[in-house]
This record gives C-alpha cells, structure tokens and sequence, in this order.
C-alpha cells in the first residue's frame, strides 16, 4: 500500500470516528531504532532531540529579550553557536543548540 492510500485511509477514519487529525506539516518525527536503544541504556524519560526542543522552549517562553534566552540556555546546559546571515558577521539570524555532553565516570573518550 502506498504512502498516500494510508494518509487517505487514516483522514477518513478519523473523519469517521471524530478523530483530529495531524496536519502532515506539523506532524514530529518518530523515534529512530538507534534513539530507542539509547534512551533504554541510558535510562533517559525520552530522546536527546526532544529533551533539548522542550529545553529551548522553556528558555525562550521564560527569556525577555534575546540576551537573557542566551543566559537562560547556558545556565541549562545547552551548547550555542550564532547563526548569521548570508556573507555577514554582524546579523544573526538564529542559533545551532545541543546539549552539552555528559561525562560519564570523570573521564572523556
């Protein structure tokens, strides 16, 4: 079955049971393999991207201008790289995050 003959499946399901449904642009992206056996080794409550999507919503709901979301982000462990405009240095136009690694047992590597 193709990928467009199950969305057309699901919308009339939901038609039929009063189901919302998902917009397909907002709809997230699911749990890779790789991140399900991380989060099980890990002992984590849910993946590394969601944890830091909730984490940076946090900061910018709570941050009153961009220095303070700045502020707020470090102080949360969270790794920030300036993203600037098209051949300049002076205009920002967002910012690369992640989560800064955990060392485990004090040692790197």
């Amino acid at each position: 079955m193709s990928k467009y003959r199950s969305q057309q499946i699901c919308r009339a399901l939901e038609q039929t049971y009063g189901l919302t449904g998902l917009d397909p642009a907002y709809a997230g992206r699911g749990y890779t393999p790789v991140e399900q056996a991380r989060v099980a080794r890990q002992g984590r409550p849910d993946i590394e991207r969601h944890t830091l999507a909730n984490t940076v919503r946090a900061c910018v709901a709570a941050a009153a201008d961009e220095a303070e979301f700045i502020r707020r982000a470090r102080a949360d462990h969270l790794l920030l790289r300036a993203r600037f405009a098209a051949g300049r240095t002076d205009v920002v136009t967002g910012y690369s995050m992640a989560e800064r690694p955990r060392l485990e047992g004090g040692r790197c590597g």
